[in-house]
Protein backbone atom coordinates (compact mmCIF):
# COMPACT_ATOMS: atom_id res chain seq x y z
CA UNK A 1 0.00 0.00 0.00
CA UNK A 2 2.99 2.54 0.95
CA UNK A 3 4.50 1.76 -2.17
CA UNK A 4 1.56 2.67 -4.34
CA UNK A 5 0.94 5.94 -2.64
CA UNK A 6 4.57 6.53 -3.19
CA UNK A 7 4.73 5.50 -7.07
CA UNK A 8 1.76 7.71 -7.46
CA UNK A 9 3.16 10.65 -5.61
CA UNK A 10 6.54 10.38 -7.81
CA UNK A 11 4.23 10.70 -10.71
CA UNK A 12 2.19 13.25 -9.71
CA UNK A 13 5.36 15.23 -9.06
CA UNK A 14 7.42 14.29 -12.07
CA UNK A 15 4.84 16.31 -14.56
CA UNK A 16 3.44 18.61 -12.17
CA UNK A 17 5.03 22.33 -13.76
CA UNK A 18 2.67 24.26 -15.23
CA UNK A 19 3.64 25.73 -18.54
CA UNK A 20 2.21 29.09 -18.25
CA UNK A 21 1.80 30.42 -14.80
CA UNK A 22 0.82 33.85 -15.16
CA UNK A 23 4.30 34.44 -16.04
CA UNK A 24 6.14 35.79 -19.53
CA UNK A 25 7.42 32.50 -20.30
CA UNK A 26 6.63 28.92 -20.81
CA UNK A 27 8.58 25.82 -19.09
CA UNK A 28 8.89 23.20 -21.38
CA UNK A 29 7.71 20.32 -19.83
CA UNK A 30 10.06 16.88 -19.39
CA UNK A 31 10.18 13.40 -20.79
CA UNK A 32 8.79 11.40 -17.51
CA UNK A 33 11.81 9.45 -15.95
CA UNK A 34 9.10 6.68 -15.70
CA UNK A 35 10.39 5.72 -19.48
CA UNK A 36 13.87 4.92 -18.13
CA UNK A 37 12.63 2.81 -15.04
CA UNK A 38 9.86 1.07 -16.95
CA UNK A 39 12.04 -1.52 -19.06
CA UNK A 40 13.80 -2.35 -15.36
CA UNK A 41 10.58 -2.95 -13.41
CA UNK A 42 7.71 -4.08 -15.53
CA UNK A 43 4.98 -4.99 -13.07
CA UNK A 44 1.27 -3.69 -13.29
CA UNK A 45 1.79 -1.18 -10.85
CA UNK A 46 5.00 0.62 -12.30
CA UNK A 47 3.09 0.42 -16.27
CA UNK A 48 0.11 2.00 -14.51
CA UNK A 49 2.22 4.65 -12.83
CA UNK A 50 3.87 5.24 -16.01
CA UNK A 51 0.75 5.45 -18.08
CA UNK A 52 -0.34 8.42 -15.41
CA UNK A 53 2.76 10.35 -16.10
CA UNK A 54 3.00 10.04 -19.68
CA UNK A 55 -0.23 10.91 -19.64
CA UNK A 56 0.18 14.25 -17.49
CA UNK A 57 3.35 14.53 -20.06
CA UNK A 58 0.80 14.86 -22.72
CA UNK A 59 -1.37 17.38 -21.16
CA UNK A 60 1.81 19.61 -20.48
CA UNK A 61 3.12 19.73 -23.58
CA UNK A 62 -0.70 20.74 -24.87
CA UNK A 63 -0.42 23.77 -22.45
CA UNK A 64 3.39 24.63 -23.10
CA UNK A 65 2.65 24.33 -26.84
CA UNK A 66 -0.92 27.08 -26.50
CA UNK A 67 1.45 28.93 -24.03
CA UNK A 68 4.11 29.45 -27.15
CA UNK A 69 1.32 30.56 -29.43
CA UNK A 70 -0.35 33.10 -26.71
CA UNK A 71 3.50 34.46 -26.26
CA UNK A 72 4.31 34.47 -30.08
CA UNK A 73 0.87 36.25 -30.51
CA UNK A 74 1.92 38.83 -28.07
CA UNK A 75 4.92 39.66 -29.48
CA UNK A 76 3.14 40.25 -32.81
CA UNK A 77 1.33 42.75 -31.52
CA UNK A 78 3.31 44.25 -29.60
CA UNK A 79 5.82 45.27 -32.49
CA UNK A 80 2.41 45.55 -35.12
CA UNK A 81 1.73 48.68 -32.48
CA UNK A 82 5.39 49.56 -32.08
CA UNK A 83 5.50 49.97 -36.25
CA UNK A 84 1.90 52.37 -36.04
CA UNK A 85 2.96 54.46 -33.86
CA UNK A 86 6.42 55.15 -35.71
CA UNK A 87 4.19 55.67 -38.84
CA UNK A 88 1.86 57.65 -36.49
CA UNK A 89 5.03 59.49 -34.99
CA UNK A 90 6.90 60.46 -39.11
CA UNK A 91 3.63 61.47 -39.89
CA UNK A 92 2.76 64.29 -37.37
CA UNK A 93 6.50 65.42 -38.28
CA UNK A 94 6.10 65.65 -41.71
CA UNK A 95 2.81 67.58 -41.30
CA UNK A 96 4.37 70.25 -39.10
CA UNK A 97 2.57 69.16 -36.04
CA UNK A 98 4.47 69.12 -32.60
CA UNK A 99 4.58 65.26 -31.30
CA UNK A 100 4.68 64.98 -27.26
CA UNK A 101 6.38 62.00 -25.97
Amino acid sequence: MTTKIVLLLAAIMSVVTPAHAGMNFCTEPTEPACLSMLSMNLTELSFSSCKIQITAYLSSVDTYNECLIRDAKKKIQDKTNEANRVVNKFNYIVSGKSFCY
